[in-house]
């Protein structure tokens, strides 16, 4: 089951208001529609950083850079890998984040009004191999394996900021967390 626009408290584990003012939940996925021996369920998130903020590259990471964030899983529900301090801003920034919150909400309350929104063409290589559109950025964990890839998403289909991406979701079941790797096309 795919579920589009999942509350935030359906996605993280804790820090609600701190998560929602920089995450915003695209899709919930049962786990078993990549494989019926998963149990549980991954996300799929938007954020709008700052690129031209440099005071946010105290807070990257092996997990969190540029070009990716991660997720552990905790009863189902993500933990950010890093501090929030990783979207610190420039206030000319703001007016993208505000533009982005509100096309979000719009598109949010269309989904809640229809309820029939056909995941297929936005939620797209479910269980598939991923188009790159960019450089293949296949993430490995720790113990050196490649993790598996859930499915990609254009963000532009469900947040229209001007900064739109694609967003590719890996589970990395060994060690219950997930991995977003961002293309700009």
């Amino acid at each position: 089951m795919i579920k589009l626009f999942p509350t935030i408290e359906e996605v993280f584990i804790d820090n609600f208001d701190g998560n929602s003012k920089h995450f915003l939940p695209i899709a919930s996925i049962d786990l078993a529609e990549i494989d019926k021996s998963f149990k549980g369920q991954v996300h799929i998130v938007y954020f709008n950083n700052d690129p031209y903020c440099k005071e946010s590259y105290e807070y990257f990471n092996e997990f969190c850079d540029e070009s990716k964030v991660s997720f552990d899983i905790i009863d189902g529900k993500y933990n950010f890998k890093t501090d929030l301090g990783y979207f610190k801003t420039n206030s000319d920034w703001v007016q993208w984040l505000d533009k982005g919150r509100i096309s979000y909400n719009k598109n949010s309350l269309k989904n809640a009004q229809e309820q029939n929104i056909d995941t297929s063409e936005t939620i797209r290589n479910l269980g598939g191999a991923p188009e790159w559109t960019q450089n293949d950025e296949w993430p490995i964990n720790q113990q050196g394996e490649k993790l598996i890839f859930i499915c990609q998403i254009w963000s532009g289909d469900f947040v229209s900021d001007y900064c739109e991406e694609e967003i590719f979701l890996f589970y990395d079941k060994a060690n219950q967390m997930v991995v977003q790797i961002h293309q700009v096309d």
